[in-house]
């Protein structure tokens, strides 16, 4: 119930104009690291794997908002992965860019649907319980406060079988 009214303010916001980031030099991996544990608190949370890079990487970025990106996509594979049994977060990084991918192994998104899942037109509910909170704003979301970041999302297939929804950070500096 929290996270579903973090995004009714996030869209609020976004609407109106009003999305202010708060953003500072942030390191990647802390925000991943209470991501992921703020996650695992959930009821019916799934096992997350997370492959990182071994170099520090640093983000301007606002750290509260990231974080609810992260949460939005882990319990989208939760709630939405039809036979998902697994999150990845693939982290690498090109040219002056983290790139994040959060995979699953379930059934995916039909590709025909991507645009349309990304801008909340179209939700798929895969359970019966989704019906009751899901509100189909979760990925223009996610979307929109990556694009205030200078960023960009995007769905795919994944190497793993299910969806993969990845999005990219400017970083800090160029890194190799």
């Amino acid at each position: 119930m929290v996270r579903v009214t973090e995004n009714l303010l996030s869209v609020t916001r976004v609407s109106s104009g009003h999305l202010s980031l708060k953003k500072r030099d942030e390191v990647l991996e802390e925000i991943i690291g209470s991501a992921v544990i703020k996650y695992h608190k959930t009821p019916g949370s799934l096992p997350v794997h997370v492959d990182i890079s071994d170099q520090i990487l640093i983000v301007s970025a606002d750290a509260v908002l990231l974080e609810q990106v992260l949460l939005n996509l882990f319990d989208n594979v939760s709630s939405h992965g039809e036979h998902a049994t697994k999150i990845w977060l693939h982290i690498r990084v090109e040219k002056e860019n983290v790139i994040l991918s959060v995979e699953d192994d379930g059934v995916g998104i039909p590709s025909a649907l991507f645009d349309q899942v990304l801008d909340g037109t179209v939700h798929l509910i895969r359970k019966q319980a989704d019906s009751s909170r899901n509100m189909g704003i979760g990925l223009s979301v996610c979307r929109t406060i990556i694009m205030s970041h200078g960023g960009n999302l995007q769905i795919k297939k994944s190497p793993h079988g299910g969806a993969a929804i990845e999005f990219n950070l400017p970083c800090k500096e160029d890194l190799p």
